[in-house]
């Protein structure tokens, strides 16, 4: 197979792994973005490919936000993609890169987005995830007490009730 760049984005895209592996074993690039500045990571996680997602952090894809100022995160809140969004927020090096408050050229973050879309689940996991770093980073605290009154206690309160079931 020969390189072919804007294929590897639409194998990532349309979850397309077999072939995904072979453009990359033929050296294509894997961070190659297309004309609004999307790589493979955003179409993977903006389409849900949760396998494809897990692939291409494997290959060290590159974190980055597209022309829009959107990152793989904000794609994931804008389409709920929970599982993928849970992946990334707990793999390294990209735990370690996310902020859920970088915001987009709109000016809303991915927990902004993944809270206007009635995605109650990915707040709390995103929630769930700082807190869990919370002894460790002083910026995950941050993280913590920006999410709590950003939802005024919407949060807390969901997390409360998953503990009564």
């Amino acid at each position: 197979m020969e390189p072919n760049n804007e294929e590897v984005i639409a194998c990532a895209r349309y979850g397309e792994l077999d072939d995904l592996k072979l453009l990359l074993e033929a050296k294509s690039d894997i961070n190659h973005q297309d004309a609004n500045g999307s790589n493979a990571l955003h179409m993977a996680c903006g389409n849900g490919h949760l396998d494809i997602v897990q692939y291409l952090c494997s290959q060290k894809a590159k974190w980055t936000k597209n022309a829009g100022g959107n990152t793989p995160l904000h794609w994931c809140a804008l389409n709920k993609h929970i599982p993928v969004a849970e992946y990334l927020l707990r793999t390294e090096p990209y735990c370690s890169l996310i902020d859920v408050f970088t915001t987009n050229a709109a000016g809303k973050s991915a927990v902004t987005l993944a809270f206007e879309n009635s995605c109650s689940d990915l707040v709390v996991r995103t929630f769930r995830t700082c807190k869990q770093e919370q002894n460790q980073d002083l910026r995950a605290k941050k993280r913590i007490d920006n999410i709590n009154s950003l939802l005024g206690g919407v949060v807390e309160a969901q997390i409360s009730r998953e503990r009564r079931r």
